[in-house]
């Protein structure tokens, strides 16, 4: 069983990766309605990413990095076995202090051990969590993840071809209905991701001595931050649409005890996410040095006289 303190910073992740696919979904449907299909096809894909990992997540504590292993684990498809390549749960291999003792990183190399792992994935979800819907709906969208996936990366590079023919007879028509099939399948995995986190909160047996304070930390991050950060970024119908969609995430709240378990959530950075915090921040600064010299370089051409002036 893990500690407290884990526990509110294991459902802190669940909770951003919620919000992940939540805050695309709905900017999606914003940038759709201020006609850029295209864009809004691939925020609706990336939309269903992070709501697949977030399902996956809150029953094994981890995923597959790998969108295309993540399509394999997802696709309830026998053509898809065997695999070209192993599917490895390894979001937290970046936290080698942060993983559960009991829930090391799984890899799944054979047809028997995805069988088992789909078994585990249907039975947290439709028996211990008491959520058939969210059961279900693995059966249906789950195959569609790696056929998304190719055709937003088709539909990203053809897209660049075309950017200035709006007029195309052909190509725009067809962007416009990929927006909408991905915006479709970004609604029903999104619903789906909020319907388990909401079933996770109210059943999970793994927070039962800890449930009020988790419950707290899921209204105050809901409303307080993720309500807020959303709708600043949307208007008119969508931003109407998102606030009906959020107001049916119905948490009781304790806030006498939302102080002690965000001091949970942010005690020493998640240990082993400061770590690699710190390495993110750092490759970013080298990343900027990079850029910096390029643009110098360029700076000091532009300034220097040409080769005909210092002929003349």
């Amino acid at each position: 069983m893990e500690s407290p303190r884990k526990l509110a910073q294991k459902w802190y992740v669940q909770l951003s990766l919620f919000a992940s696919s939540a805050h695309d979904r709905f900017l999606a449907c914003e940038e759709a309605v201020r006609g850029n299909k295209n864009w809004s096809a691939t925020i609706s894909y990336y939309s269903t990413v992070h709501a697949c990992r977030s399902l996956v997540f809150q029953c094994f504590g981890d995923f597959p990095r790998s969108h295309q292993e993540m399509g394999l684990f997802l696709a309830a498809d026998e053509r898809s076995w065997p695999p070209s390549d192993k599917i490895r749960f390894n979001w937290l291999s970046g936290f080698p202090r942060r993983r559960p003792r009991q829930r090391a990183s799984m890899i799944i190399r054979s047809r028997a051990e995805w069988d088992a792992a789909r078994r585990m994935l249907r039975q947290y979800y439709g028996e211990t969590l008491q959520a058939p819907r969210v059961s279900d709906s693995f059966e249906r969208f789950g195959p569609l993840f790696t056929d998304a996936k190719g055709l937003r990366e088709d539909g990203n590079y053809e897209a660049l071809l075309i950017a200035h023919e709006q007029d195309h007879f052909l190509v725009p028509r067809s962007l416009e209905s990929l927006c909408q099939h991905l915006s479709d399948l970004a609604r029903v995995t999104v619903d789906t991701a909020r319907d388990a986190l909401v079933a996770g909160l109210r059943c999970d047996p793994e927070i039962e001595n800890d449930r009020p304070r988790i419950l707290s930390l899921a209204h105050d991050f809901i409303n307080g931050r993720l309500g807020p950060t959303i709708r600043a970024k949307l208007s008119g119908d969508t931003a109407d649409s998102f606030q009906s969609w959020i107001g049916q995430i119905d948490l009781p709240n304790r806030e006498e005890i939302v102080e002690t378990i965000w001091e949970d959530v942010n005690y020493g950075l998640f240990e082993g996410k400061q770590a690699l915090m710190d390495d993110y921040a750092s490759r970013i600064e080298h990343f900027g040095e990079r850029v910096n010299s390029i643009t110098d370089s360029q700076r000091a051409q532009a300034v220097q006289p040409s080769d005909a002036e210092d002929g003349g």
